[in-house]
């Protein structure tokens, strides 16, 4: 359920200019992939061409699940440990946006899945993802400990 405070951001004319950014710049994305794409139509056969793209989709699947069982692996031993895994939360958070990239068909989205992939990019994109969610990750923290027990 949303909370009330989620539902007023909707009610600031920055917060929606903020979203249809976002929203904007994730469209320039299949753009930039469908010319690249229609470029390299015209010199490599279309059938290795969507090979390719598919080969790329599963190569950017093995990498994503490898990365985020990595964090999932040293949060859990960090919190068997009972020390709080704040990085980790935030790398997690930046590793979604990453993997969807990684995921999705074309080779722009793969190079930048692979760009948000890097540590330390992709730790700053989850502390500018989370927000103000700390306290919430705390809350998850506990609960964590709680089950872990």
């Amino acid at each position: 359920m949303l909370e009330l405070r989620t539902l007023m951001r909707f009610l600031d004319i920055n917060f929606i200019l903020r979203l249809l950014y976002i929203v904007l710049l994730c469209s320039l994305i299949p753009i930039a992939d469908m010319t690249l794409l229609l470029e390299l139509s015209s010199t490599i056969p279309k059938y290795v061409l969507m090979a390719s793209i598919t080969g790329s989709g599963l190569f950017g699947l093995i990498i994503a699940v490898l990365a985020l069982r990595s964090v999932l692996g040293r949060m859990n031993e960090k919190i068997k440990e009972g020390y709080y895994p704040g990085t980790e939360f935030f790398e997690l958070l930046g590793l979604l946006p990453a993997a969807v990239l990684l995921i999705s068909p074309g080779f722009t989205g793969d190079f930048l899945g692979l760009i948000l992939l890097l540590p330390s990019i992709r730790r700053n994109l989850g502390k500018v993802l989370s927000g103000t969610t700390e306290e919430r990750f705390k809350e998850l923290y506990e609960y964590l400990k709680l089950y872990e027990l």
